[in-house]
């Protein structure tokens, strides 16, 4: 477990590897769901959970933030090899799920995606080339804050259309992160 108190509000990140996730969280996942305003049949604890054991590959990182031990956020990612590079993606993959997203409580949206984006640049990340969130509504979590908060960290973003190139961090023709939204 990892805290990080850079964010405001402090939350208390736990990263889980592989399928855990999935058992430990089930109680909790859809009520933090409906409290989102963004619940949709793609990110509920069924589809998600079903979805990694039939069709997930790589690794899982789950990513729980906690305020008080009230969950705030989930950030389901999985690390996967596609052409010699490592993607990070939501579960849910590219091409079963219509809409994916953080799955975040009215408020911590901010605080949830700048922890996830510092856990994954940080030393006890897997390594990574490129962050690959696809599938990602306009009225969603990462369309309307993630944008704004890596420019904010000195990315260049570039919203792209489906079937799109990636976002590109400014400053680099293959940057070791980038971040695209098909």
């Amino acid at each position: 477990m990892v805290t990080c108190c850079i964010c405001t509000p402090c939350l208390e990140l736990t990263v889980y590897d592989g399928e855990e996730a999935f058992h430990a969280l089930r109680p909790e996942w859809n009520p933090l769901l409906h409290r989102s305003g963004y619940d949709t049949l793609f990110m509920t604890w069924e589809f998600q959970s079903t979805w990694w054991q039939h069709h997930g590959e790589g690794r899982a990182y789950v990513l729980t933030f906690r305020r008080s031990q009230e969950l705030v956020g989930i950030a389901p990612l999985y690390v996967v090899e596609v052409d010699g590079k490592q993607h990070v993606r939501f579960v849910g993959g590219t091409e079963v799920a219509d809409y994916l997203d953080f799955i975040v409580a009215p408020g911590y949206e901010t605080s949830v995606i700048r922890q996830a984006l510092d856990w994954l640049c940080g030393p006890e990340a897997p390594s990574w080339d490129m962050l690959e969130l696809v599938n990602v509504p306009e009225e969603g979590i990462a369309y309307r804050h993630l944008p704004g908060i890596l420019s904010s960290l000195g990315w260049e973003v570039h919203i792209q259309p489906p079937h799109g190139e990636p976002m590109r961090r400014a400053g680099h023709e293959q940057p070791p992160h980038t971040v695209g939204r098909l």
